[in-house]
């Protein structure tokens, strides 16, 4: 009876190992061939989403995507000559080419900002253009968060495009420079492979026909993006309260704040400026953009000492812009261009109105000629 039982519990526990296998197995290649966000198949669906929005249409429902890699596939499928491009963060997305550069059909924007967007995202974007393209565009508009300079803010996202990143470091310094990169991003990307909120997800997208869908009409209810590349929130959250966003700059406010924290000193000084020198020493302008935070957020940012590094970093970079005859836009200090609350949809987002108070129109007609300053 004992030999019984431990045969019955033997193969117990084998059918179970093998179920096991079976549902992990399933789980993996349900994962990797359906996909949603891009990660294992970019070429899938993202470089469809590409050709379409660079033919001109605005496209909705592509929903959490690699951000990175869908940069890399506009660059490549894009056929003309980009004369500006905007490089940034979530803060940034929202820059379409009306607001940049006017109505000038003939004048080609792009907007390349990227969720979390970092230094060495930037870097790896302008590596797109130059591996791909051999050009920077005439114009580079530069949208410096305060966490750029700070090398406790754990993104490493931008690995993704990461020989890209290397292209310009090598024009930069002449070689390939040592640096700290390890395999954490891959390890990352194929945990999804068996992560269960992705195979849920992954599992509704099965009712989906696919991974995006045109739209002509902004006043939807899902994240629009342009075909310049630029966002447009869900109408819910265009039209919330007023109330509503100053709520949402407490709370982001209170901390612990995204990207600020361990943010005692500025980093990456050298890196910045090496870039910047790059950038115009390939005949294009560089023009800083400083984008405010909500008033209520930002008064609260600047009276604690975790937080408040976010001034000195303005400081440097309008001192850096002066000695290098770069052009600068914008503050964050929302008074400095008598933003109010209602210019804001939370505590860092702004809206169209914000943006039209502090970058001027057509601010490319007048192109600033860089001096070299020993």
């Amino acid at each position: 009876m004992k030999l019984n039982r431990e045969f019955t519990f033997a193969g117990w526990l084998r059918r179970f190992l093998l179920l096991s296998l079976i549902i992990v197995m399933i789980t993996v290649i349900l994962n990797y061939f359906l996909d949603t966000m891009g990660i294992f198949n970019p070429e899938k669906g993202l470089r469809k989403a590409a050709k379409s929005l660079l033919a001109g249409n605005m496209i909705a429902g592509l929903g959490d995507i690699d951000d990175r890699k869908f940069q890399e596939l506009i660059v490549d499928t894009n056929k003309n000559r980009v004369s500006e491009i905007v490089l940034g963060s979530s803060r940034s997305l929202q820059l379409e080419k009306n607001i940049m550069a006017g109505k000038n059909h003939d004048y080609v924007f792009l907007n390349h900002s990227v969720p979390r967007g970092t230094l060495d995202d930037f870097i790896a974007i302008i590596g797109l253009y130059m591996s791909k393209k051999k050009y920077i565009p005439k114009t580079v508009v530069l949208a410096a968060d305060p966490w750029l300079f700070n090398v406790n803010n754990e993104i490493d996202a931008w690995k993704s495009l990461k020989p890209f990143h290397e292209y310009v470091l090598r024009g930069m310094y002449g070689k390939k420079i040592k640096d700290d990169i390890d395999l954490s991003s891959a390890k990352n990307k194929y945990k999804l492979l068996i992560n269960w909120q992705y195979t849920v997800k992954n599992i509704i997208s099965l009712k989906r026909k696919s991974m995006f869908y045109i739209t002509e009409n902004e006043n939807i209810n899902d994240d629009i993006r342009r075909p310049d590349g630029s966002l447009v929130y869900p109408v819910s959250i265009r039209l919330q309260s007023d109330d509503e966003g100053i709520m949402k700059a407490k709370a982001y406010a209170r901390g612990p704040v995204h990207l600020m924290e361990n943010f005692d000193k500025l980093s990456n000084i050298k890196l910045f400026e090496d870039f910047l020198n790059y950038i115009a020493d390939n005949d294009s302008e560089v023009i800083i953009l400083l984008i405010p935070f909500h008033p209520v957020a930002y008064n609260l940012l600047i009276n604690n000492p975790k937080y408040n590094i976010m001034q000195g970093a303005e400081v440097y970079l309008k001192n850096l812009c002066s000695k290098n005859n770069f052009r600068i836009l914008g503050s964050y200090d929302p008074e400095k261009n008598n933003l109010q609350n209602n210019d804001f949809f939370d505590g860092v987002h702004m809206k169209e109105s914000g943006f039209r108070k502090i970058i001027p129109p057509q601010k490319n007609s007048t192109r600033k000629k860089r001096t070299e300053v020993p």
